[in-house]
C-alpha cells in the first residue's frame, strides 16, 4: 500500500524539493530588494501579506521554471527508482524490454516520456502567462516574413527564447559579399 511507497518518494523527492526551496528563496530575496516591495511596506501592509501579495506572486517565474525541469528529472529518476525498489511502472518495463531488446517497447516508453516532457515544457509557457499577464504570446515572422505558427496559432516562446530575440534584433546584420547575412563585426571567412 501508501507505506511501500513513502522510502521511493523519500528518495525521489527529497533532493528536489532541496533544489526548489533553495531557488524560491533566491527568488524571493531578489523580490524583496524591489521597489514596490518597499513601498507596499510603507503603506503599512503585515510583513506576511506584503510577502503573500506581492513577493511571492513576482517571484513565481523562475520557480515555475524549476518545477518544469523538475518534473522531467522525477520521470528520469522514477526509472531508477522502479528498479531498486521492485515497483512496476513504466520504469520497470522499459528496463527489461531493453535487456530482452524488445525494440517496439524500448521507442513507445521513449516516445511517450518525450512526449510528457514537450507537454510540460509547454504547461510551464502557458503557466507563465497566467501569473504574469504582461508576458503574452504574439504572432511573430521569420527572417522572410513566414509567420512561426502551426495552424494559426503562434508557437509558444519561453521567456529566454523571447529575450534572446529582442538581444538578436537589437545587434543587427550586415551582409558578407557571399550574400548571406553575418552577425555585425564579424569578418571572417565563410566555412
Amino acid at each position: 500500500g501508501v507505506k511501500s511507497l513513502l522510502l521511493p518518494a523519500l528518495a525521489l523527492g527529497l533532493f528536489q524539493a532541496a533544489v526548489l526551496v533553495r531557488a524560491t528563496r533566491s527568488a524571493v530575496l531578489d523580490v524583496m530588494r524591489e521597489d514596490f516591495v518597499r513601498t507596499a511596506r510603507a503603506k503599512g501592509l503585515s510583513e506576511g501579506r506584503v510577502i503573500a501579495l506581492h513577493t511571492l506572486r513576482n517571484a513565481l517565474i523562475p520557480i515555475i521554471t524549476v518545477i518544469g525541469l523538475q518534473l522531467g528529472q522525477l520521470m528520469a529518476g522514477s526509472i531508477v527508482l522502479e528498479s531498486v525498489f521492485a515497483l512496476p511502472g513504466l520504469g520497470r518495463l522499459a528496463l527489461g524490454a531493453i535487456s530482452a531488446r524488445d525494440l517496439p517497447v524500448v521507442q513507445g516508453v521513449t516516445l511517450f516520456v518525450a512526449g510528457s516532457i514537450v507537454f510540460i515544457n509547454f504547461a510551464v509557457d502557458l503557466a507563465y502567462v497566467l501569473v504574469d499577464p504582461r508576458i503574452g504570446y504574439e504572432h511573430d515572422s521569420d527572417q522572410d516574413g513566414t509567420p512561426l505558427s502551426i495552424g494559426g496559432y503562434a508557437a509558444p516562446l519561453s521567456r529566454l527564447e523571447s529575450q534572446v530575440r529582442e538581444v538578436c534584433r537589437g545587434v543587427g546584420r550586415v551582409d558578407d559579399p557571399s550574400g548571406s547575412a553575418a552577425p555585425l563585426g564579424y569578418q571572417g571567412t565563410a566555412f
